[in-house]
């Protein structure tokens, strides 16, 4: 009597490697996807916290200030965002600071935010105004924000 042989035939290994390549294949990039939409967060809630500062700032000085990193009196105090995802950076209203604000977010050198392209610049000026733009300079503020 023959004894039944054990283990894998080659074609059931083989299947068992496509399936998993096909799992890595499509899971890796949605997971990065996933990353990437999760750090713009780190975006959006640092332009609000410089937004809410600089009132405070304006309500002090009776003007806005372009400085993010110097502490009070001189700045706001803010030293950049969380997990350094995105560089921040304040731009005079066309009447200057006494009249408004633009304050930005774009990725920081080296960051893994470099890499998306649908949300590359996020910002919002002293009216609460929202906006966000793709790499290629389409306005994606419904989508990023």
């Amino acid at each position: 009597m023959q004894k039944p042989v054990k283990g894998f035939t080659l074609i059931e290994l083989m299947t068992v490697i496509l399936v998993l390549g096909i799992l890595v294949g499509v899971g890796v990039p949605t997971y990065r996807n996933y990353v990437m939409r999760a750090q713009r967060a780190e975006a959006k809630t640092t332009l609000m916290r410089v937004q809410a500062q600089q009132e405070k700032f304006y309500m002090q000085n009776n003007t806005y200030t372009t400085d993010v990193n110097n502490p009070p009196p001189a700045g706001l105090g803010i030293p950049a965002s969380e997990n350094l995802y995105y560089d921040i950076a304040i731009v005079a209203a066309a009447g200057g600071l006494t009249i408004g604000y633009t304050v930005s977010a774009t990725p920081a050198a080296g960051s893994p935010q470099l890499d998306d392209d649908d949300c590359a610049l996020f910002s919002v000026d002293q009216s609460g105004a929202r906006y966000a733009e793709s790499k290629i300079a389409v306005d994606e503020t419904r989508t990023c924000w």
